[in-house]
């Protein structure tokens, strides 16, 4: 057995990183699975190993540590792999890497807005989409980081974020940012024909593609529960309490 245990869950694109980062680099682990909607990620076991209460969180044996940009990191550099993916040997390359960081971090929030607006918040209330004015100020923080990126791209006229060979730790990290999206059609590239071509280029690494196919498996999951499942239940208990919820 693995003394590297990934703590995640499969709709999480912060925990989907690192996994698809141990898969990329054949890391021997062992992935569990924590039950978000339970709270398990607050129970006093999975604090100890990290306070945050956040996913991803890794423990490799006694050292346990969260943050899945710095958790990927860590599996390279621990594991001594000699790769442009994250060459922690060249103190030039990790601060350009974390200045890449820096200069796309809206990403994350953005991705986060769009999922809950379009995604979380239908499924839960019923409500429709934002749509008009509103649905347009939501998706522009994500359309500002997507100039951002494709301008990076034509300036290093690299094929991928910070490599022209290989994928790297910011490639993986954003495409797992990005990728529910497009499939969802929130967001399209016609707008960013350079940040389309890295899109395609991500998605046929390995790694990649098994995390989307595995993620999108759940998504359909919890699109059954919640367009079908949910409101039957939501429906029944109404009728049985004489009651009415949002979105009914």
């Amino acid at each position: 057995m693995s003394d590297l245990t990934i703590y995640h869950h499969p709709i999480s694109p912060f925990a989907a990183t690192v996994v698809a980062v141990a898969n990329h680099f054949n890391i021997e682990h062992t992935e569990y699975r924590i039950d978000l909607a339970m709270g398990v990620q607050k129970e006093e076991w999975f604090l100890r190993i990290n306070p945050a209460g956040k996913i991803p969180a890794i423990k490799d044996g006694d050292h346990c540590m969260g943050d899945s940009i710095e958790i990927c990191k860590y599996l390279v550099e621990s594991r001594e792999i000699d790769t442009a993916f994250f060459p922690y040997k060249d103190e030039q390359k990790v601060q350009e890497i974390d200045d890449l960081k820096e200069k796309i971090k809206n990403l994350e929030p953005a991705t986060l807005e769009i999922a809950k607006a379009f995604w979380v918040e239908p499924w839960m209330t019923g409500s429709p989409f934002p749509a008009g004015e509103v649905g347009d100020r939501i998706k522009q923080d994500i359309y500002d980081v997507h100039d951002i990126m494709e301008a990076h791209l034509v300036d290093n006229g690299t094929k991928f974020l910070h490599d022209d060979k290989e994928a790297g730790i910011i490639d993986f990290w954003a495409f797992n940012l990005i990728f529910s999206l497009v499939d969802k059609n929130f967001v399209e590239f016609d707008r960013w024909p350079k940040l389309q071509k890295w899109f395609d280029d991500c998605a046929q690494i390995q790694a990649l593609d098994n995390i989307r196919t595995r993620s999108w498996r759940w998504f359909k999951f919890f699109d059954i529960l919640f367009k079908t499942v949910y409101p039957t239940i939501r429906c029944l208990s109404c009728r049985t309490l004489g009651v009415t919820l949002p979105g009914q």
